[in-house]
């Protein structure tokens, strides 16, 4: 297991009405391709408790994860001063969870709609061109070619193939790219 291992939470379900403190949800998270662990978050800021799936030889991804996420500290600014955390499993997987909820979120706000950047058109980083197209698996993308439109990226596209591996997840949670870079 490395930096580039991709992680995931499939049957992801949110429950934004429960959600106090911290994001409610459950899921079953893969590491790689191997299920490990049943995922339950109360959303009560008690953070996320992990069950891991009985195989029938022995599964040490999570232990493994585990050890991984320990090796980092993470550097934040607050009041003006810089903290250091220790980072722990429970905090890596509440942060994948909450990156998959963004990403939810960020979907369902395109909903109906198809964003590019089009040739010759200049943009700021966050700029996209919207047509009030539903995307569909790139059908959009065609018809906008066939009224003669140079499409140089698609934001639909690039989120609906979006994944993460375990260092995205250490680099939102402030890891810092050299820390990462060591390992």
């Amino acid at each position: 297991m490395n930096l580039n291992t991709e992680i995931k939470i499939k049957s992801f379900k949110t429950s934004h009405g429960l959600s106090e403190e911290t994001l409610a949800f459950t899921g079953k998270l893969y590491i790689g391709k191997v299920y490990v662990a049943d995922l339950c978050s109360r959303g009560t800021g008690g953070g996320v408790d992990y069950y891991e799936v009985e195989t029938d030889s022995k599964n040490d991804a999570l232990s493994e994860l585990s050890a991984l996420v320990k090796q980092f500290e993470a550097t934040h600014e607050m009041g003006g001063k810089t903290i250091t955390l220790d980072l722990s499993l429970n905090w890596f997987l509440a942060e994948l969870a909450g990156q998959l909820d963004d990403l939810a979120y960020q979907k369902s706000q395109m909903r109906g709609r198809t964003f590019v950047r089009l040739k010759g058109k200049e943009y700021n980083d966050d700029g996209w061109s919207s047509f009030k197209i539903p995307y569909r698996n790139g059908a959009a993308i065609d018809r906008l070619e066939r009224q003669n439109k140079v499409i140089t990226e698609c934001l639909n596209e690039q989120l609906s193939k979006k994944t993460f591996t375990i260092g995205d997840i250490l680099e939102a949670m402030g890891v810092e790219g050299q820390k990462l870079a060591l390992l």
